[in-house]
């Protein structure tokens, strides 16, 4: 009985066109799962090899998105998505995988039914947007297409820093200039309160404790960004970001330079990585593109001075995608990726192959 009024009741407010027109609400999803083969070797000298199959979904999701028109050229803006579970566990990787953020990586955990992804509330006008809640920083948008592997095991987050997704986020965006330059910043308050009086210096309970801008500038044939994090997830990062339309080729390039925040050090060197992932997509007809991507970064971790650790990543992903519209395709990559650990107590190279075939929908 419940769920008959409940469907009476929805069926009744999209019948009227003040409840479904004011809001202009817009129900969204994708399904991306595919089969994967992975082989990986640890290199720790025993029985560190093995082999097996997965089914594993990649950033599946369903939201709501819309606007409201306010008048005197204003609109509300707002978001609200989760991400979902389309398989039980997670993606493999190899054991030193580097996650420097708890927040930047989606594609390799699908652990748990849902997920809180991007979801916001805002005012759009001449002036621009601003928005509060959470969502992407200005440093991983900055971005744009580069990555041909997003939210599958080959994402650029395996390889540079900067892949946030926080909380408690004020996002400016400012409006286009000359149809082609744009601004950002995000403003993550730290939300600690000193209410015990305490000695403490680094109590964040400022407006910008952690701050992300960006410079975005996009054409038809070229894509540049420059972005920067201060203290977001305890690191300083600064990122260059560049695409070329090459006909209908396209050529992109991330180079990252990171350090762990001061206030988050005491008494050692700040750790620091380097990452540079370069990309290429050719189309082949109207419905097949050819996609290639590597990536290579060194992380430095200087905590345990005087006995630090380097970690070289270098990674190898080829794939092509089929679209059988803009709704579906199916595509398949293969990926290689390797881990170099070095330091007194340790030295190997933890290596893992994947062989994947999937299929996306979108709704």
């Amino acid at each position: 009985m419940k769920r008959n009024l409940l469907a009476l009741a929805v069926g009744a407010a999209i019948a009227m066109p003040g409840v479904a027109l004011a809001d202009a609400a817009t129900i969204y999803g994708r399904m991306d799962l595919s089969l994967d083969r992975v082989s990986i070797d640890n290199d720790t000298g025993g029985d560190d090899t093995g082999s097996n199959w997965e089914i594993n979904s990649h950033a599946s999701r369903f939201g709501v998105k819309g606007d409201a028109d306010l008048g005197n050229g204003l609109k509300a803006i707002y978001k609200i998505e989760w991400q979902v579970s389309g398989d039980e566990g997670s993606y493999s990787k190899t054991t030193t995988y580097i996650d420097d953020n708890d927040d930047e990586v989606d594609v390799s955990d699908d652990s748990g039914d849902l997920k809180a992804r991007t979801r916001y509330v805002g005012l759009m006008g001449s002036f621009g947007a601003v928005k509060l809640g959470k969502m992407d920083t200005p440093m991983k948008k900055s971005q744009g297409k580069v990555d041909q592997f997003d939210n599958y095991g080959a994402d650029i987050a395996r390889t540079v820093s900067g892949e946030a997704r926080p909380s408690n986020v004020l996002a400016i965006t400012s409006p286009k200039v000359a149809g082609a330059l744009t601004f950002n910043v995000a403003l993550i308050p730290g939300e600690e309160n000193d209410v015990d009086d305490s000695t403490d210096t680094n109590v964040e309970d400022g407006l910008a404790d952690a701050w992300s801008g960006s410079a975005v500038f996009s054409n038809k044939v070229v894509y540049a960004a420059f972005a920067i994090d201060d203290n977001v997830g305890g690191w300083d990062t600064y990122r260059g970001v560049a695409q070329i339309n090459a006909g209908k080729v396209k050529l992109g390039a991330v180079v990252t330079v990171s350090e762990q925040d001061s206030d988050a050090e005491s008494g050692t060197d700040a750790d620091e990585k380097i990452g540079v992932v370069l990309s290429i997509a050719i189309p082949v007809g109207e419905k097949l593109t050819l996609k290639g991507q590597v990536g290579s970064s060194k992380f430095d971790n200087n905590e345990d001075a005087p006995d630090d650790e380097e970690i070289k990543q270098a990674s190898v992903t080829f794939g092509a995608d089929y679209n059988f519209t803009k709704q579906t395709k199916v595509y398949a990559f293969i990926d290689s990726y390797a881990e170099d650990t070095d330091s007194v107590a340790l030295d190997n190279t933890a290596k893992m192959l994947t062989l994947s075939v999937g299929m996306q929908h979108k709704f």
